[in-house]
């Protein structure tokens, strides 16, 4: 089921992957007000739950395993007013406005408390975080935070309250920061960047032909760290003629785009035979048609 601030979008034909679909409109079923018709079928149909928060659209993918099928229906907009309420604690508002987008939920259940995942893109300038350089622009989830939201009392889930919420997000907080020394990009404001120009320049001081590949927003020692990364192979020929012994040459760069620092690392004897250079960048292309596909799709239910 869908919640009821958002509307379900079903598949009526029968093919369930999202590399194939018709956008049409003989495909597709739009019900208002997240009607319950998000079970699924026999052969299977995609559906999203998809809503609108803040400005922007986010979709929610109702698990396909009927154990947790009904917990999509409790992820209401209620929990992301509270998420924002709480880490307005550390950051402006027009900076969240203006850097992070919501773009999907997602449910998990720990012992008796259910919370929603709320997976988001961060975006500063020119520079995004993602899954690769060329989606960044667009925009694509890179990080996710839990909301807890719910109780199960009974069988029956019972919303926490505000002092329930804030005491249980802390605890998971701490534990980010005491385990691993990591903190959320929504834990600390970025203040500015260099501009691409700059950060393709200092790559290529790594290597000439080097390109920003990806953009991480990454955390270590309570530290955020917004970094612009690219890699290239060299000496690849012999792993054509021999790739059980021979070695090519990998040259990787990161330049942080705050302070415009820059690290080189050459790997002078990556072997063939484990990383091939060229399987590599097939397995890589095929990925992205689908994921390209497959995000396309999405923005077009949105358009």
């Amino acid at each position: 089921m869908c919640p009821s601030d958002t509307t379900a979008v079903i598949q009526t034909d029968d093919d369930p992957y999202f590399a194939n679909m018709t956008l049409g409109g003989e495909h597709w079923l739009t019900l208002s007000g997240g009607a319950g018709y998000c079970a699924h079928q026999s052969p299977p149909k995609t559906r999203v739950c998809k809503g609108t928060w803040n400005g922007a659209d986010y979709f929610i993918e109702p698990s396909t395993e009927s154990t947790d099928a009904s917990l999509s229906s409790e992820l209401t907009q209620d929990g992301l007013n509270i998420w924002r309420e709480l880490i307005l604690q550390n950051i402006s508002r027009s900076y969240f406005d203006e850097h992070f987008t919501v773009v999907r939920f997602d449910s998990q259940v720990e012992g008796d408390i259910l919370s929603m995942g709320i997976h988001y893109t961060f975006t500063y300038d020119w520079a995004g975080t993602g899954l690769t350089y060329a989606w960044n622009r667009s925009g694509m989830e890179s990080d996710r935070e839990a909301i807890p939201i719910k109780r199960n009392v009974g069988g029956v889930w019972i919303s926490l309250n505000d002092s329930e919420i804030r005491e249980l997000f802390q605890e998971q907080r701490n534990l980010l920061h005491e385990n691993i020394q990591m903190i959320k990009p929504t834990e600390r404001e970025i203040e500015g960047i260099i501009s691409e120009a700059e950060a393709r320049r200092k790559l290529q001081s790594c290597h000439q032909g080097m390109t920003i590949d990806d953009v991480r927003l990454t955390s270590a020692n309570q530290t955020l760290f917004f970094t612009a990364e690219g890699k290239v192979n060299i000496n690849t020929d012999q792993c054509n003629t021999n790739p059980l012994q021979n070695t090519y040459t990998i040259i990787e760069g990161r330049v942080n785009l705050v302070t415009g620092e820059l690290t080189c690392q050459t790997t002078s004897q990556a072997p063939c035979a484990i990383e091939a250079p060229q399987q590599q960048q097939n397995t890589n292309q095929q990925s992205k048609g689908f994921f390209s596909r497959f995000f396309s799709w999405l923005q077009g239910l949105f358009d």
